[in-house]
């Protein structure tokens, strides 16, 4: 997943399940940067728990990767619409033990 600014790394062997859901509160920064457009780095929400996050804080919807190690990235583009757009075609590539 990569911005103009940021970059993660997901691995895709090891994602466990994906969702497309609402943007929650981003929460408790840890270690990131919120700049009114984008939110990276490493966040804490009562939803996700610790995630890390490349946001486009324009859109109301998100993917939400957990993989099978615990960790859970969070990433949407630039509109809702896109953002679907891209779970749909995410969603193309998984087995279907991470479809959710």
């Amino acid at each position: 997943i990569k911005s103009s600014k940021y970059t993660m790394n997901i691995p895709y062997e090891m994602i466990n399940n994906i969702e497309l859901t609402d943007l929650p509160e981003p929460g408790e920064e840890i270690d990131g940067h919120d700049d009114m457009i984008l939110l990276t780095g490493t966040w804490e929400n009562d939803t996700c728990g610790e995630y890390h996050a490349c946001i486009e804080l324009a859109s109301e919807k998100c993917i939400i990767v957990h993989l099978d190690d615990g960790r859970i990235f969070v990433f949407s583009r630039r509109d809702a619409e896109e953002t679907e757009s891209v779970y749909n075609e995410f969603e193309t590539y998984l087995p279907s033990k991470a479809k959710k």
